[in-house]
């Protein structure tokens, strides 16, 4: 009887302590705000990090690159961050891409047993959407001035006028 309860205690033990595991591994993944949330392109970007980790042994970095719809552009930016008083890590850096529509980042922190990423996988950064709505395309002519939907309005008008003036007729 016994070892029946001694054995029921232990597997109880084991599924807890199962059911437990993201929540204790929960609170290492840092916080991390970016102000603006949309930054534009070259402008600056300031990071704040929160990290729960308390085995930090080294230096904390940030690393970002900017990214078009179709390419993400070489020389991407590694800063390293600093501590402030309230144990929050920061940094803020200058974006280099004119055209750059999206920012991809991702930060790490040395630890006893070696550099911990956020996220982990390489080709899975955290995108940002930088605000282009006030700068101008390749072809000079700026995003919130009319296109060729301009045209179709002026002629369904003509048509509609055309129409019109052989009905009175």
């Amino acid at each position: 009887m016994i070892k029946k309860s001694y054995y029921t205690f232990i597997l109880l033990l084991f599924l807890t302590s199962i059911y437990m595991i993201p929540t204790i591994y929960a609170d290492i993944y840092p916080t991390i705000t970016v102000n603006p949330s949309h930054p534009e392109p070259k402008g600056n970007v300031s990071f704040m990090a929160t990290i729960q980790d308390g085995n930090i042994t080294g230096n904390v970095v940030i690393f970002v690159e900017e990214c078009t719809s179709e390419v993400c552009y070489g020389g991407h930016i590694n800063q390293t961050m600093t501590k402030n008083d309230t144990g929050v890590y920061q940094t803020t850096i200058t974006l280099r891409h004119e055209n750059a529509t999206e920012m991809k980042y991702r930060i790490g922190y040395l630890t006893s047993i070696g550099w911990i990423w956020y996220p982990n996988d390489v080709n899975n950064l955290i995108a940002v959407r930088l605000d282009t709505k006030n700068k101008v395309n390749n072809q000079g002519d700026s995003s919130e001035s009319p296109g060729f939907e301009s045209f179709g309005v002026l002629f369904t008008v003509f048509l509609i006028s055309f129409i019109m003036y052989i009905r009175r007729k």
